[in-house]
């Protein structure tokens, strides 16, 4: 299962952050219903969105063990 594309376009839009409600309201929805998910929002890649939550915070915590502690970006495909 993927994360609603309305939201993955919310998460994956930088402008969306300068508002904060829109993304704040976006990730509270992940965190209760979808907080390890795979996003496919328009104009990207398919990314894995992991919604900060107790369940998963060992990943915060112990990055190393995790695909986190690797580096990667998120790009548009219009950018390539």
């Amino acid at each position: 299962m993927t994360i609603e594309v309305k939201l993955a376009n919310i998460i994956a839009d930088p402008g969306a952050y300068g508002a904060l409600k829109p993304v704040d309201d976006a990730f509270t929805e992940l965190r209760r219903d979808n907080p390890f998910d795979i996003a496919e929002p328009d104009g990207y890649d398919p990314f894995w969105s992991r919604a900060s939550t107790p369940t998963f915070s060992p990943s915060s915590v112990k990055p190393i063990c995790f695909i986190t502690a690797t580096d990667r970006t998120i790009c548009s495909q219009r950018t390539r």
